[in-house]
């Protein structure tokens, strides 16, 4: 149920109840920016989080090298050749 379909004739209309009335019952003008515009302001455009290639690559690199040990590896030409192959995304997820 929404809340405009069950309305009392005691309550008020809904477009009504977002002004602000003082001790009075006047209503009361808003004044400059509201927080959720100022919000909106300041936070940062979803563009703003893309990168490139080469920083998603290196991201990886040091991830791989912080939580897998060298000796794993066995060499770090074996290490190497890992990290110049290549794999789809397509590839990864045609299991799933």
């Amino acid at each position: 149920m929404s809340e405009t379909s069950i309305q009392l004739k005691s309550q008020r209309s809904l477009p009504g109840a977002n002004t602000s009335l003082d001790s009075n019952g006047s209503r009361i003008q808003p004044m400059g920016m509201t927080q959720a515009q100022k919000h909106a302001r300041i936070k940062p455009k979803f563009v703003e989080f893309a990168c490139s290639h080469t920083e998603i690559y290196r991201y990886v690199v040091l991830i791989t090298n912080t939580i897998i040990p060298s000796a794993f590896w066995g060499s770090s030409r074996n290490l190497k050749v890992i990290f110049a192959c290549t794999i789809l995304l397509s590839s990864i997820l045609l299991g799933f």
